[in-house]
């Protein structure tokens, strides 16, 4: 009984910690394709300034005021003037 109790929380955790970078996988993949579609470039920022204003849905619950907050800037930051640095591929 133990044995399988055990296997079933384990099951949980890989389920959710792959299952999460896989959200995280398809996101990236999903905002890429949408800005390559529709025109814009990707540059990089500074880890500290992305760090910031960045969160990982998944095993991190981040409350939906918070959240909404984040991607506001995340939208701030995206419409900005075109930076200095390299174009990331696409």
């Amino acid at each position: 009984m133990a044995g399988a109790v055990g296997g079933a929380i384990g099951n949980l955790l890989v389920a959710a910690i792959f299952g999460s970078a896989e959200l995280r996988k398809a996101r990236r993949s999903n905002m890429r394709r949408c800005m390559n579609y529709k025109g814009y470039d990707r540059y990089g920022l500074n880890k500290d300034v992305w760090q910031g204003f960045n969160f990982e849905e998944g095993l991190s619950s981040v409350k939906e005021d918070e959240r909404q907050r984040k991607l506001a800037i995340q939208a701030k930051v995206a419409s900005l003037i075109q930076p200095d640095g390299k174009v990331l591929g696409r």
